[in-house]
């Protein structure tokens, strides 16, 4: 995946916001639209295969979720542009979470990043050299030393989680959830994202090794009673 794609992902993810202006919406979408088609074509048309033709499954837009200016749309249509969002969605969580630095904490999305074996080792080393020379310390920079000393964070710092994948089905998860209403036979009438959608959208991502079905739907499991807003609600990344 190259990275050039993100900013046309992040206009994407501003799409369904009503003060955006129509004009400039269409023009989001076809930067966007064009460079999925031109990269991943193939892969993009499997998902609306798999989202339209699975036998006993439905989706359809959630119609309580469609922002003022889209409501002209057709549902196709805006079927499809929910379908762009969530994989828009999915690749800024597994490429640029640190993208939500207010709320990709909390999230699992983004973790605190503390000192190493060799910053413990370094911090304590100097501090004894300091205090056995006699020189004098700001106060400040001695507690720190011994914070770092300790294995404490001297500041927050974060990075993103290691489980990129996990990230990533958890926001396709709590998008669909919202933007959609999915029914399936085989759950007793609800639905979820499909497993196979989401192992294709791995594969844009080029995640290694590509994951199977049966793992994704049981890192779904884990969000399925989930209460938490996805991540791209506030791409704009406000306090």
């Amino acid at each position: 995946m190259k990275r050039g794609i993100i900013p046309t992902m992040k206009g994407r993810l501003n799409i369904f916001k009503p003060t955006i202006p129509s004009k400039k919406k269409n023009l989001i979408l076809t930067l966007f639209e064009r460079t999925l088609n031109d990269r991943h074509g193939y892969q993009l048309k499997e998902i609306f295969r798999l989202l339209t033709e699975t036998h006993g499954s439905r989706f359809k837009p959630n119609p309580q979720k469609i922002p003022i200016g889209l409501d002209v749309l057709t549902d196709e249509r805006h079927f499809e542009l929910i379908i762009l969002y969530i994989i828009a969605a999915a690749i800024v969580a597994y490429r640029n979470p640190d993208n939500y630095s207010h709320d990709g904490e909390d999230a699992g999305a983004l973790q605190q990043v503390y000192p190493d074996v060799r910053v413990k080792q370094a911090s304590r080393k100097l501090l004894k050299a300091i205090l056995e020379q006699g020189l004098l310390l700001p106060a400040e920079m001695k507690i720190n030393l011994i914070e770092l000393g300790n294995g404490s964070p001297v500041t927050r710092q974060l990075e993103p989680s290691p489980k990129a994948l996990s990230r990533m089905v958890k926001e396709i998860t709590l998008v669909s959830k919202c933007r959609l209403i999915m029914r399936t036979k085989a759950r007793g009438g609800t639905g979820r994202f499909p497993a196979k959608a989401i192992v294709i959208i791995s594969r844009i991502m080029k995640h290694k090794p590509i994951p199977m079905p049966s793992t994704i739907r049981k890192i779904q499991r884990e969000f399925v009673d989930c209460s938490e807003s996805p991540l791209s609600d506030n791409f704009d990344d406000i306090p």
